[in-house]
């Protein structure tokens, strides 16, 4: 749904026509078009990146023009590629340096790979001044050496495979490389091993012939199928779980597996909420706070509200809406900048992302970034800060939300815990801070988290649960 205006909003039937249940049950159509999708968002993020202020309709079509006259794709390779039982295409340049576990060659013939083939690609006559220009691939040496090329990319299995007569009624002749002779009714190669010597031959009758005919000339309309579990290998290969990747797979409310799966494994395109951009804002103005203060430059309120009105106008919001989510950021940032500036005296990192940090529970590999973390270097110990917008909580309840957010910082505390960067250190406290006040006058004081062994276990054995139930696609 767009939003047009304050009091109207328009579905867009590009979204029923696409996305539709029936195009679903065809997996490889919508995996495909998602892919693509992603492929133009990846671009435009890029885009976007690299702008101070936020793109429009126009900027996307001028995007997509340059591409147009650029003559570059601006799509994703062909996810049939992915299934397990595909076949890989490739001339034997293309193959170079790569190994298959089996091979076919086609057509190893003489004016193919041998002697005949040298004045195929020599029909333009070049004076002589221009003759060093002329391609010498196609010499009997070089053809060589691309046959030793081909046959040797095979593991397990190699294949090689001729036809006795073209399509013109002309009869082949074998490559010469071969030293193919006849040995009573039997074929035989005198270069290949003993139990693989005989050339087999395979007859075809004229409704056969038909039948190869009719299946080229229809194959432009075939459906090509693959199951989910093959186009997604590569994905749950490199997959890393994050606490929202955790607590969306589990969230029978808003969420839950199927949600996760179009969100997260199929990497559904989705518009931004309002009050995630606003976030979003906030969390990178906090950010460049922190950052300010270990530069040794403490920014005044002013300029950190200056900062945030710059990442609010690169935010995904409707433009008569914008003004109120400025003010209600002044607010928030006002206050609690004057109120929590000496919190940040302590040493401290914002943004900590742990995706290189090869953290593993079990079998799980985690991922995730860390709104700020207190580290004392002497006592080798760390306390994680988590930002929230919104509305404050005064203490732990049983509410989705609030568990939610209990589950993220023992999350982090694996993170940390588990890395590389942090293993020497001890995560001692956890705590919420939320940056929006109870008023305009006062801040909610900051809900620490009690870490519990029972708790810490309960979280580990969710984690490693979830994980088996994604990497087996049971969902």
């Amino acid at each position: 749904p767009m939003r047009l205006d304050s009091e109207t909003s328009y579905s867009s039937p590009l979204k029923t026509y696409y996305f539709s249940e029936q195009r679903r049950k065809n997996t490889l159509s919508f995996y495909e078009l998602l892919t693509n999708l992603s492929t133009i968002r990846e671009h435009l993020r890029a885009r976007q990146n690299g702008q101070d202020r936020l793109l429009t309709v126009q900027d996307f079509l001028d995007f997509i023009t340059a591409y147009e006259l650029a003559e570059q794709p601006l799509i994703n390779t062909h996810p049939i590629a992915q299934n397990e039982d595909s076949l890989r295409l490739l001339t034997t340049y293309k193959a170079k340096g790569l190994e298959f576990e089996h091979v076919f060659l086609l057509s190893v013939h003489d004016d193919i790979w041998g002697k005949k083939a040298r004045s195929n690609s020599n029909n333009l006559t070049l004076p002589a001044n221009l003759q060093h220009v002329r391609y010498r691939g196609s010499s009997e040496d070089e053809l060589r050496r691309l046959l030793f090329v081909a046959i040797t990319r095979a593991k397990r299995g190699l294949y090689l495979t001729s036809h006795a007569m073209k399509d013109n009624g002309k009869t082949t002749e074998p490559v010469k490389y071969l030293l193919e002779y006849t040995d009573g009714d039997q074929r035989i190669s005198g270069v290949l091993p003993e139990n693989n010597r005989a050339v087999d031959s395979v007859e075809f009758s004229a409704e056969e012939t038909m039948h190869a005919v009719e299946t080229l000339w229809d194959s432009r309309h075939i459906e090509l199928t693959a199951d989910l579990k093959s186009l997604l290998k590569e994905r749950l290969q490199k997959y890393q779980m994050s606490p929202t990747h955790l607590n969306t797979f589990i969230d029978t409310e808003y969420g839950g597996p199927a949600v996760f799966l179009l969100q997260t494994l199929l990497r559904f395109p989705q518009a931004p909420g309002e009050d995630g951009e606003f976030g979003n804002a906030v969390h990178a103005t906090m950010d460049w706070y922190q950052r300010r203060i270990n530069e040794q430059t403490r920014p005044t309120v002013q300029m950190s509200v200056a900062e945030f009105d710059r990442q609010l106008d690169k935010r995904y919001i409707a433009r008569d809406r914008l003004e109120d989510f400025r003010s209600r950021g002044h607010v928030a940032l006002e206050r609690y900048i004057a109120e929590r500036q000496s919190d940040f005296d302590k040493p401290g990192r914002s943004e900590v992302d742990f995706r290189s940090e090869g953290v593993i529970v079990g079998s799980a590999h985690l991922t995730g970034k860390l709104d700020r973390i207190e580290i004392d270097e002497t006592q080798k110990t760390i306390a994680i800060i988590d930002f929230k917008t919104g509305k404050p909580a005064l203490k732990w309840d049983s509410s989705t939300k609030l568990q939610k957010y209990k589950q993220q910082l023992y999350f982090y505390k694996l993170l940390i815990e588990g890395s590389h960067s942090f293993s020497n250190y001890t995560v001692t406290s956890a705590r919420l801070e939320f940056v929006e006040p109870l008023s305009h006058d006062k801040l909610a004081p900051p809900l620490f988290v009690d870490f519990s062994d029972a708790e810490m276990q309960a979280t580990k054995d969710l984690v490693a649960e979830v994980w088996q139930r994604i990497q087996n696609l049971d969902l």
